[in-house]
């Protein structure tokens, strides 16, 4: 009986898993072509498209456009004076923008960089990435996790994260 339950338990864990990859996948593409980020509405597929169409779909971000600005001489235009609702005190400088990464092609990645607290000329650049599909770097990298800011309940305005990458 038990070796049953087993397999039974299993197949249900198996199948909740796959299901819930599909929707996730559906969603996501469903987001691009509605918001013009993908394939033009035209050629984008109904929603009884195959599941190999769905992920050829999803892989295929070529058609995706960022503003790519020059680099050069963009130090002082990238700097953050101020964040919304960022307390007064803050002993570090901090930047945001686009880094071109494919000139040809338009493509450019935006960062947010903050420098150390301390001593930051003698200090190593840390270059931490994360995100994707349901995980906003900035939203949760930034504001939740290792950034140098915390976000208050009342969602309006920021406290300092005494245990931020740019501290110590």
């Amino acid at each position: 009986m038990k070796p049953s339950f087993n397999c039974l338990f299993l197949f249900c864990f198996l199948h909740c898993v796959a299901s819930s990859t599909v929707r996730q996948r559906d969603a996501l593409n469903k987001f691009y072509f509605n918001n013009g980020v993908g394939r033009s509405s035209s050629s984008s597929s109904s929603s009884s498209s195959s599941s190999s169409s769905c992920a050829s779909s999803l892989l295929s971000v070529s058609g995706l456009k960022s503003k790519v600005y020059d680099n050069s001489g963009l130090k002082e235009g990238d700097k953050v004076v101020r964040l919304p609702g960022q307390p007064e005190g803050v002993n570090f400088d901090q930047y945001a923008g686009y880094v071109t990464v494919d000139r040809a092609n338009g493509r450019a990645l935006f960062y947010y960089f903050t420098e150390a607290a301390e001593n930051s000329r003698s200090k190593p650049i840390v270059l931490w990435l994360n995100g994707g599909p349901g995980c906003s770097s900035l939203g949760y990298g930034a504001m939740e996790e290792l950034g140098p800011f915390r976000v208050m309940s009342d969602g309006k305005t920021l406290y300092k994260n005494p245990y931020a990458r740019n501290e110590g």
